[in-house]
């Protein structure tokens, strides 16, 4: 708070203290004196919420990753997104990191990756951002909600044909009547599950027997993207599929973490010589075969879509299928 007080000599001491910084001056003039305590105790405001000090764009991505990405339930990806940043953009005082830098950083960008994963990265920074506008003060507004964004790709439309699955079960050593033995069967049961049932990867992943229920067929996923627990139903053959998982990992059904089973079936897909082919393609497989038997809301109660409008990513039925429902 600013302090004023007349000496006997007619002038003006203008006194401003804030959390133990105390300055002082003194002006022939009231006004001066008001005018240069209003602007001082700007100045001590800013300086003891940080903001008076020049912050640097490393120092923010620090402080993001520990208080808020790490505790995200895409940590993973985001903390190694976030880290990269650190070492592929220039780093430079947060005043900065302008609009137009950004725009030649998302145009150099493009000529690497998709316009998908650079808008991922333009979400984990302008996050990293708005947490140091919002909650750290450190910067005056978040540069990249001023950014031109990439049009987003059109979604894919990759279904596995019963040849591709028959090669990759092949490679994969599969036996249906077998108990799982080795990491490439059990990733064999991941595929066909996925398929049959429209899990993504993490989701069946995590699952644990306890959680596993063969006489009401269905299983509890309790982490889910949009954070909702779900109930998937299990056909007939889905509780064979994890029949043969049975007693082989303890309490989880799957032994693999999303890194080995994701880096497994990269691998194998290229061995047999299967191009363009991610294991998320089992959720469009999946959801088209499912959509045969189901009507559009049990499609989304099983996927886990909030709005039926999102099916349509999924639903890839071609349209020589569709033309054998006519007749």
């Amino acid at each position: 708070m600013a302090h004023l007080s007349k000496t006997p000599a007619g002038s003006w001491i203008a006194c401003v203290k804030i959390k133990g910084t105390r300055k002082s001056k003194t002006f022939k003039k009231k006004g001066d004196a008001v005018s240069w305590s209003r602007k001082l105790e700007s100045t001590l405001e800013k300086e003891s919420k940080g903001l008076g000090k020049e912050r640097w764009l490393h120092e923010l991505l620090d402080v993001y990753i520990d208080k808020v990405a790490a505790f995200k339930k895409s940590c993973r990806s985001e903390v190694v997104r976030l880290n990269r940043f650190k070492k592929e953009l220039n780093n430079r005082p947060l005043s900065k990191v302008s609009k137009q830098w950004l725009n030649e950083w998302v145009e150099a960008r493009l000529l690497m990756v998709s316009p998908d994963s650079v808008n991922r990265d333009l979400n984990s920074l302008s996050s990293a951002f708005q947490y140091g506008l919002t909650e750290l003060e450190w910067i005056g507004s978040n540069p990249v909600r001023e950014v031109k964004r990439p049009a987003k790709s059109k979604p894919r439309d990759r279904l596995i044909s019963q040849q591709e699955i028959d090669k990759i079960l092949n490679a994969l050593s599969y036996d249906p009547k077998a108990i799982v033995a080795t990491k490439i069967q059990e990733l064999a049961i991941l595929f066909l599950l996925a398929i049959e049932t429209g899990m993504r990867m993490g989701e069946m992943l995590s699952l644990t027997w306890d959680r596993v229920f063969f006489d009401r067929r269905f299983v509890l996923l309790l982490d889910t993207k949009n954070g909702d627990k779900r109930a998937v139903p299990l056909s007939t053959k889905a509780c064979e599929l994890l029949t043969q998982l049975k007693d082989t990992n303890g309490s989880k059904c799957f032994s693999m973490t999303t890194e080995q089973a994701s880096s497994l079936f990269r691998k194998y897909s290229r061995k047999i010589g299967i191009k363009d082919l991610h294991f998320h393609d089992t959720r469009h497989e999946a959801l088209t075969r499912l959509s045969r038997k189901l009507d559009v809301l049990e499609l989304c109660r099983v996927i886990g879509h909030r709005d039926p409008r999102s099916l349509m990513i999924y639903y890839n039925e071609t349209a020589e299928t569709i033309a054998n429902k006519l007749d």
